[in-house]
């Protein structure tokens, strides 16, 4: 409450220029980890500043609940981190996405499974063909092999298929 009265208050005295919309507003959530919290509040500062966007309030873990609970709430558009952490049940990414909220990170999630696995559907879908399938993603064929092999979906310069039996 206090942080929306805050918000209020900054809109007052510093009105947008006319025809702009209000900046949005995020709570910054402070992961557990080996980055330090003071690291993580300045990549998230400089973040929301070249953003545009106003810090409304930081939460620290374990509170990850409070931190989507804010923007449940309307005292903030969004939740912003400075790095995806591992994917688990109660994580920021799971929580938020249950209920809607949108969560910015400073240093987006590296998805390489899901990727690899996204890059194995427009293959088949594309009739097998590696050329068609970069074309389609915008990747190169080297980048296609390379994501169809790490899940063996694609022969390693033998010309023939891993044995499905393995």
């Amino acid at each position: 409450m206090r942080a929306a009265v805050l918000s209020i208050a900054a809109l007052l005295l510093f009105p947008s220029p006319a025809g702009q919309p209000p900046p949005r507003r995020a709570v910054i959530y402070i992961q557990p980890g080996s980055v330090s919290q003071e690291r993580q509040w300045r990549h998230c500062f400089g973040y929301a500043q070249q953003h545009d966007i106003e810090i409304v309030g930081m939460v620290r873990t374990p509170a990850v609940a409070d931190a989507v609970a804010m923007v449940v709430e309307g005292e903030a558009d969004l939740v912003v981190a400075a790095f995806a952490e591992r994917a688990h049940p109660e994580d920021l990414r799971s929580q938020a996405a249950d209920v809607g909220v949108p969560v910015e990170f400073v240093r987006p999630p590296v998805l390489r499974r899901e990727l690899a696995e996204a890059v194995v559907a427009v293959w088949k879908n594309s009739g097998r063909d590696v050329n068609e399938a970069a074309r389609l993603l915008g990747l190169t064929t080297r980048n296609v092999r390379a994501a169809l092999e790490r899940l063996g979906m694609y022969p390693r310069g033998n010309g023939r298929a891993p044995d499905s039996r393995e």
